[in-house]
């Protein structure tokens, strides 16, 4: 176990050929300033590890590969908080982010941002559906607490493409968006309507599974004339 001090640098740990290497707690003044503690390979954080910075105590704890996040971790502080993983120091893959008392998100990251399926919870608004860099993009749903619901597409964090909106928890629309409203029409029997779309959406898949059947049983056919 061997201290080191350099300019703005205190380390205390293991060192191989002139190398931090192995454990060790290095606390760095420079850069706003932070503490590392953990494991260290060839000067870099590398396994396991805990960095605080001094300024506003953000914590990140978790695995480290060259000097980045990379692997499973917790991020906290200044009421924020993140659970999930990173790859090359950014948020990949599913986690759990909460930001102060209203805004909380759960899903998929990709490249730091909101990517991918996910629930998004900002004050009273719902969403649940799809993101694309950090927008609601897709199929979602979108609810308030003012009994406002809306099931359909969007573009952009905007409304985009056709939708079924739930006004007063009492009346049901057909509503197609592009941009603005461009279609409304009431549906009277909501339960009647479900059936529909659902014998609607069960017939396509049927058609598409024959459709794939017939062009596989074709392909076999060829094999075997040739």
């Amino acid at each position: 176990m061997i201290i080191q001090k350099q300019k703005g640098t205190l380390f205390q740990g293991w060192f191989k050929n002139g190398f931090l290497h192995g454990y060790g707690r290095l606390i760095n003044l420079e850069d706003g300033g932070y503490v590392h503690e953990g494991g260290f390979q060839m000067d870099l954080f590398e396994g396991e590890g805990k960095t605080i910075w001094v300024q506003n105590g953000f914590t990140h704890i978790g695995e480290f590969y060259q000097n980045q996040p990379h692997g499973k971790a917790v991020q906290l502080g200044n009421g924020y908080f993140f659970k999930g993983s990173f790859q090359n120091g950014k948020k990949e893959g599913y986690g759990i982010e909460i930001q102060g008392h209203n805004q909380v998100y759960k899903g998929l990251f990709h490249k730091d941002v909101h990517h991918g399926f996910g629930y998004f919870r900002q004050d009273t608004q719902n969403y649940f559906g799809e993101f694309n860099m950090e927008k609601m993009h897709g199929f979602g749903s979108v609810w308030h607490q003012k009994d406002h619901v809306y099931n359909g597409w969007f573009k952009d964090n905007m409304y985009h493409g056709s939708g079924i909106q739930l006004q007063n928890n009492a009346h049901f629309y057909l509503i197609h968006y592009k941009g603005r409203p461009l279609y409304e029409k009431p549906i009277k029997d909501y339960a009647n309507f479900q059936k529909i779309v659902v014998r609607k959406i069960a017939y396509s898949y049927t058609f598409y599974w024959r459709l794939m059947r017939l062009m596989l049983a074709s392909t076999f056919r060829k094999k075997k004339s040739n």
